[in-house]
């Protein structure tokens, strides 16, 4: 099979990604949201997952569990706790009461995600005759990656800043945003490494946002 049929294969999987189910607990999908928090709680098992096998067993297993709690736990209730800076506490509950989770399940789990997101990831291409980044203001600002996509996929579709945020699958939100980007005529192409360190940044949108209390 080649790359391009590869990538297509992964883009139709996405689009049917949605919450899912572990060790019997319901899941939220991983979102835009998911990557705010796992810098926030430094889970590097997640942003750099190809490193996994460089992370020490029990590390690992603390990783593993905390990226489950995150997810299964009610939303209002994580967000909470990350904030104030409790969240070892409710953390720690779980981790008690689920000491038998399958660390290689939730790896295999984390890494067929990431393929699904890698695929779904564009950079947009400047036309030629149109003005360059040479041309712009040397003071212009740029919105955060998260603010561009939220904003965006609001306009486009009407959808709420919380849902876009916290239950949307980030695989199929990345492909939603690409078809926006493609229908305004803009050029894209695959990400390269500037893009992926703007990607690390999700965090700086999502920090400081509440759901809504239907959306728990």
């Amino acid at each position: 099979m080649n790359p391009q049929d590869a990538r297509m294969q992964l883009l139709e999987a996405a689009i049917a990604e949605g919450p899912g189910e572990l060790f019997g607990l319901k899941l939220r999908p991983v979102s835009l949201g998911t990557l705010n928090l796992c810098r926030r709680l430094g889970l590097s098992l997640v942003l750099h997952h190809e490193q996994a096998a460089l992370i020490p067993e029990t590390e690992r297993q603390r990783q593993v569990m905390l990226f489950v709690w995150m997810h299964s736990a009610p939303l209002t209730e994580v967000l909470a706790a990350v904030r104030d800076g409790s969240w070892d506490t409710p953390f720690g509950a779980f981790a008690e009461s689920s000491s038998e989770l399958i660390v290689p399940e939730v790896l295999a789990e984390i890494r067929r995600v990431s393929q699904l997101v890698d695929a779904a990831l564009v950079e947009v291409l400047p036309k030629p005759g149109r003005s360059s980044d040479d041309e712009a203001p040397a003071d212009i600002l740029e919105p955060g990656f998260t603010a561009s996509l939220v904003f965006t996929l609001a306009r486009e579709t009407g959808w709420s800043e919380s849902f876009l945020l916290w239950h949307l699958p980030l695989a199929r939100a990345l492909q939603y945003y690409h078809c926006a980007l493609r229908a305004s005529l803009a050029w894209t192409v695959k990400p390269g490494p500037p893009v992926q360190a703007q990607i690390n940044k999700l965090e700086q949108w999502a920090a400081a946002l509440t759901p809504d209390e239907d959306d728990e």
